[in-house]
């Protein structure tokens, strides 16, 4: 009985919190759009050109971005040739970083479910794009190699290699001309 209390109890936090925000489609055939914008609790979005309008379901790969609530989402391509739909774009510049996060869910002994939220990083340069992870490991300093300062305050931890977002921001900032 507790684990369906806690079920409704999020299933009406999502619901409450799914409200139509202003932002911007990026379609893959480079058409635009711009409107409200609804994320659909299966992934994808509804998008509406104005309040009385009817919604348009969109599934995440049917879009190369989206722009919304001041934050934007972009769909990028990997080694592999394999596409990842709708990552929040962190950082902007000579070298690009986004974010993935995946929640969870497993449940525990006594049927309370758990949630834990995975973090990944991809950082992207020209075409080239390297998943990092939720740090930056020693092998990868080879990504920042023109930008000795960096990795010199890497290594002294004045840039926390956890700050994925401040390396990034660092070398685009100081060493990304």
């Amino acid at each position: 009985m507790k684990s369906f209390l806690i079920c409704v109890l999020l299933m009406a936090t999502f619901i409450v919190n799914a409200q139509d925000e202003s932002g911007t489609v990026y379609l893959k055939d480079g058409t635009v759009k711009s409107g409200l914008v609804k994320s659909r609790f299966f992934g994808g979005f509804k998008f509406k050109s104005n309040e009385s309008a009817e919604a348009i379901d969109y599934k995440a790969s049917e879009v190369s971005g989206v722009d919304v609530d001041g934050k934007r989402y972009r769909s990028i391509t990997i080694e592999d040739g394999k596409e990842i739909n709708l990552l929040l774009w962190v950082e902007e510049g000579k070298k690009n970083l986004y974010l993935r996060s995946t929640t969870i869910t497993t449940a525990s002994m006594n049927g309370i479910p758990s949630f834990t939220t995975v973090i990944t990083y991809y950082l992207e340069e020209g075409n080239k794009v390297t998943k990092l992870g939720r740090r930056l490991k020693k092998k990868e300093y080879s990504l920042f190699e023109d930008c000795p300062a960096l990795i010199q305050k890497i290594k002294s931890k004045d840039i926390k290699r956890t700050d994925m977002e401040g390396i990034v921001r660092y070398y685009n900032q100081q060493c990304g001309d």
